[in-house]
């Protein structure tokens, strides 16, 4: 695998646990003026009037940012430890991601390495 994957695969990794850091600081730090349905914490509850607007922002703020760091930090993790093994750690279990494959590959040893088995 070239470097540049790897680099990809690293900035497509960080950008959820990076946006909930950056949003996070700005719904703590200056939540939206108004209440609206286009941008914000938009919840029945949250939207009932500006006390619980400001409160929910400020609430989720601080919740996004203790929960994105920890993220960011196992993410640079699971990437530094997958970095050029040739796979790619799947979190979610999707078996695809996991698995490379050559052209000397039958169809058959695909679909047995992926759990993929032909109904009779």
């Amino acid at each position: 695998m070239e470097i540049g994957f790897w680099i990809f695969m690293l900035i497509m990794v960080l950008i959820t646990p990076l946006a909930m850091i950056v949003f996070g600081r700005e719904f703590k730090k200056s939540p939206p003026k108004e209440i609206n349905s286009n941008f914000g914490y938009r919840t029945k509850r949250s939207m009932q009037n500006q006390d619980t607007w400001d409160f929910a922002h400020y609430y989720l703020g601080k919740l996004w940012i203790k929960l994105g760091i920890p993220i960011l930090f196992l993410s640079v993790g699971a990437m530094f430890f997958s970095f050029g093994s040739g796979s790619i750690i799947s979190v979610g279990g999707n078996p695809p991601s996991r698995y490379f494959f050559t052209k000397k590959d039958t169809l058959a040893t695909q679909n047995e390495a992926l759990g993929l088995f032909a109904i009779p």
